[in-house]
């Protein structure tokens, strides 16, 4: 989506704020979010994998965001700013920001030149030209104004294919210090990848019309989190039944296409031995394994995350370190499949 000469990444739509100035970004097209769980329609907002492209012709660009009050998450929530695959100075990225618009300067760094030449020799994914304005991942955010003389980046600027993640809060980033941290940021950037990132955090009930959205969509690889959100809500006969109908569809429209159906990752029920968990996680390998598709795989989550130190208090999402962890073994994981 375009919008002010700027590529807004992972946003399928625009809405204005419910109360005041600015507008919501949205990562489901209104018609899908407002058919989905109630708590999924505020999830679509958040900013996991949304990030404002553009290319700066010439002199300062100037963002204009805010935050979403809640009760729930910080204040303040971290803005990263990335010039291709490289991430802004410390002093420079990221910028907090709170319910109050804050104006965010941005100028090309006086490296750019030497940037540029590093990403050739490393054949990366993203030109260094490209400007990248990570939002927070855990709560929605406004945006006001993209100001200053910026176009869009063109297609040979940005990576030519494209990684899809749908998910729980794990996938959503729950756990990582910022957006560029989660596992699927991580794995995308690994695969030098585009990352779409459909993760709802609390609310990945695999509802139907939700199936048919990511079956419709164009990608060249997906990941399929599912099952810890449904664990205590759901018989698993109903998850299942939406588990079946999901990967079935989302298979059949991308028969060509390498689909990893993740399981539950480690979590507190796993030290405690809890059955429920070892059921929801033989249901997904049951459905992969009658569908019987050559690049329809499913992982089991523990085997992603191995290490318990991974885990936050919580016990159910990683921290930074767990994270690395999940990203570093999927990849290993899918190349060895893609070979």
């Amino acid at each position: 989506m375009i919008f002010q000469n700027a590529l807004l990444h992972n946003i399928a739509a625009l809405l204005p704020a419910p109360s005041g100035e600015g507008l919501l970004l949205s990562r489901l097209p209104d018609a899908l979010r407002t058919t989905l769980n109630e708590r999924a329609r505020r999830m679509a907002f958040c900013g996991c994998g949304a990030e404002i492209r553009f290319v700066i012709n010439s002199g300062a660009v100037r963002v204009t965001l805010s935050r979403e009050p809640d009760e729930f998450v910080d204040t303040y929530g971290p803005v990263e700013i990335y010039y291709g695959p490289f991430a802004a100075s410390y002093m420079y990225s990221p910028r907090h920001i709170g319910p109050e618009p804050r104006t965010l300067d941005i100028v090309l760094p006086p490296s750019l030149d030497d940037l540029r030449e590093l990403a050739r020799q490393e054949n990366a994914a993203f030109d260094p030209r490209v400007v990248r304005v990570l939002l927070p991942y855990d709560y929605p955010s406004r945006l006001y104004s993209i100001e200053g003389d910026i176009r869009p980046p063109e297609p040979a600027m940005l990576p030519p294919k494209t990684l899809l993640c749908y998910g729980s809060s794990i996938t959503h980033g729950g756990g990582a210090l910022a957006n560029a941290g989660s596992w699927a940021s991580l794995t995308a950037e690994a695969l030098g990848m585009e990352l779409v990132n459909l993760g709802l955090a609390g609310t990945c009930q695999l509802e139907p019309q939700m199936a048919d959205y990511i079956a419709a969509q164009d990608f060249d690889m997906a990941v399929l989190e599912l099952g810890v959100n449904v664990l205590q809500t759901f018989t698993p006969e109903e998850f299942a039944r939406r588990a079946r109908y999901l990967i079935s569809t989302v298979a059949a429209a991308h028969p060509d296409t390498w689909i990893f159906c993740v399981d539950i990752f480690r979590l507190a029920g796993d030290f405690a031995r809890n059955a429920p968990v070892e059921t929801f996680r033989e249901i997904i390998r049951e459905i992969v394994r009658e569908l019987n598709l050559p690049r329809l795989v499913r992982l089991r989550g523990d085997a992603l995350l191995t290490d318990p130190l991974g885990l936050g208090s919580d016990l159910v999402h990683p921290s930074d370190r767990g994270m690395r962890e999940i990203a570093d073994n999927l990849v290993m994981t899918m190349r060895e499949h893609i070979r």
